[in-house]
């Protein structure tokens, strides 16, 4: 059974959006920690590996043929390489900012920001 023309393309295009809009939602998490939290070195190269996806993928142009899916597979591809380190590196800075936030905000920072429901 054969989609039809332009239905593969028109669920990328949803995609891409829907992959925005949460990488913003997750920038807007990390900018409400507090300050000291947000400056430990491995909290802000996550933060930095967000927002470059973010910035990456709020660009993508609008998807329209094979050709243009393929681009933002290979996007996508990269994108997920950079951010092999991102769970190791968070893991690691929240373990060093245990003491500068509450045990339970921490949880529900790490569960917002790793189960991306919104």
């Amino acid at each position: 059974m054969s989609s039809p023309p332009g239905h593969s393309q028109h669920g990328a295009a949803f995609r891409v959006r829907l992959t925005v809009q949460r990488l913003a939602h997750r920038l807007r998490d990390m900018q409400t920690l507090p300050f000291v939290v947000v400056t430990n070195p491995r909290m802000s190269h996550v933060y930095e590996l967000y927002y470059k996806a973010f910035e990456t993928l709020r660009r993508v142009p609008e998807i329209k043929t094979v050709e243009d899916n393929d681009r933002y597979c290979a996007v996508i591809s990269k994108t997920l390489q950079e951010h092999l380190t991102v769970i190791p590196r968070l893991a690691m800075g929240v373990i060093e900012c245990q003491d500068m936030m509450r045990p339970e905000q921490l949880d529900t920072f790490m569960n917002t920001l790793l189960k991306a429901v919104r």
